[in-house]
């Protein structure tokens, strides 16, 4: 799962991220003749303000997009448009205020050897679920066919509100040997 905005993270540790891991590596890749332009995915780890790189991804992370989008008050057209360009002058964003949580539910046996085709109950009830790994059987039921089955997520005007909305969705949406982290947000 995935929440936003990152608690952790203040204006000082971003600058100081940006700094120490963004800069320097977008500064390499130019050096060695790899102009950078697009979305770059820094996945970092934060632990007592010791910051860690994970990954270094080239698209959106997942989990991570599902709580960026919905917390992002500026025009995407505008944004990937100009990255894709390599100039980001002229374009003007915020951020939205309140939070974003997201629980990824997964299959049996996930991350390993998920079992497929488990039947899905209780989706229709939910208001903002993404399907990752899931499929229509011939009866129409929708199951399982994959690990990451569904992505479920909520907004709220404090984690707290968003925590409460996603994790009540959460419980709606059941199958067979369904697992999901209950820490989130």
């Amino acid at each position: 799962g995935a929440y936003a905005p990152a608690q952790s993270v203040t204006r000082e540790m971003e600058a100081r991220i940006v700094r120490a891991v963004v800069a320097p590596t977008i500064a390499g890749m130019a050096r060695e003749g790899t102009v950078f332009r697009g979305a770059l995915f820094v996945g970092l780890m934060i632990d007592n303000d010791v910051v860690r790189v994970l990954e270094f991804n080239v698209r959106f992370g997942d989990p991570e997009t599902v709580v960026i989008v919905p917390m992002y008050g500026g025009s995407w057209f505008q944004l990937l448009n100009a990255s894709a360009r390599g100039d980001l002058r002229g374009v003007t964003s915020h951020t939205v205020k309140g939070a974003c949580v997201c629980v990824v539910m997964t299959a049996h046996g996930y991350p390993d050897a998920p079992r497929k085709g488990d039947a899905i109950h209780g989706v229709e009830g939910a208001l903002n679920v993404l399907h990752a790994g899931t499929a229509r059987r011939d009866d129409g039921a929708l199951v399982t066919s994959g690990g990451r089955v569904l992505a479920v997520y909520a907004k709220g005007e404090t984690m707290a509100e968003a925590r409460t909305r996603v994790y009540a969705d959460v419980v709606r949406i059941q199958w067979d040997g369904e697992h999901h982290r209950t820490d989130i947000g």
